[in-house]
């Protein structure tokens, strides 16, 4: 219960704030989450916690639940994921991990399997070959792989996996999942987010506040964050990128013909079965 020590959560204890409905948002990296993120949050009231004077947004509006694994250069408790939960009614949870979260400790993953439970869980996906590219400029903009072409970007091997293998298991961990999760093309949310947001109200049962534009403007420059602590909720908890530019690759003219084969064989199946591919066209 909300009162109890964050070392409790073991033997199916309930955790979870009464009256409060979390809504999990999940992906892959490089999918849309934080624009679901803040889509929820502008539209939805339920999905508002008050706002907290200078204090970092990313503590506050919402809670990555993967922050709970040891290991996380930002490692949290349970109480700090309830402290975020207990401020409105349906607070928003963050994951980039598989929905059996392997890596947390059983006392802290309980609290994670609750939330898949009972809440409201969204699988953000997107088009494999975007979220490669997206991920070399971001890593670059880490300064990690930083001269790293996109070719030799997409074989190299993460935990014994080539990325768009990566990719698939991900997609495949959560769209098997049981119960299933709702899944959101983050291309459905660009081309017509007022139809996405109506999708979204009947997932969440709540009235959309249908603030206009219905997207969230991106905040391009860190003072703009920096600013928006001080002033008020800021719009967008985009990742904002280092001061030098890195180029954002277009994948329709990125990648060669043996890229395309070697997405194929580790993608290809997923994207057919998303909707991204009709046949073994990838151009």
């Amino acid at each position: 219960m909300p009162g109890q020590s964050p070392n409790a959560a073991d033997s199916g204890s309930k955790l979870i704030p009464p009256g409060v409905k979390p809504v999990v948002v999940a992906s892959h990296r490089r999918s849309g989450t934080h624009l679901m993120l803040d889509l929820l949050r502008r539209q939805f009231e339920a999905c508002q916690p008050p706002f907290r004077f200078g204090v970092n947004p990313h503590r506050y509006l919402y809670f990555v639940l993967d922050r709970l694994r040891p290991s996380h250069p930002h490692h949290a408790n349970i109480e700090a994921c309830l402290r975020v939960m207990r401020t409105t009614e349906m607070p928003t949870l963050k994951t980039h991990n598989t929905p059996d979260f392997p890596d947390i400790p059983d006392e802290y993953a309980s609290l994670c399997h609750q939330a898949l439970r009972d809440g409201v869980v969204l699988y953000c996906v997107r088009d494999v070959r975007a979220v490669l590219t997206s991920l070399l400029a971001f890593d670059a903009y880490a300064q990690k792989n930083s001269a790293m072409s996109l070719s030799d970007y997409i074989r190299q091997e993460v935990d014994g996996k080539p990325r768009p293998r990566l990719w698939t298991d991900h997609v495949k961990s959560w769209i098997d999942h049981h119960p299933a999760p709702n899944l959101i093309r983050f291309e459905d949310v660009v081309a017509d987010p007022k139809a996405m947001v109506e999708k979204l109200a009947g997932l969440l049962g709540q009235d959309p506040l249908m603030v206009d534009p219905v997207l969230p403007p991106r905040m391009r420059h860190r003072r703009q964050r920096w600013l928006a602590m001080v002033t008020g909720v800021p719009p967008s908890t985009n990742v904002i990128g280092r001061k030098t530019s890195t180029e954002l690759l277009d994948w329709r003219t990125a990648y060669s013909a043996e890229d395309f084969a070697f997405l194929e064989e580790h993608a290809g199946d997923m994207m057919r079965r998303l909707g991204y591919l009709q046949g073994h066209d990838w151009t």
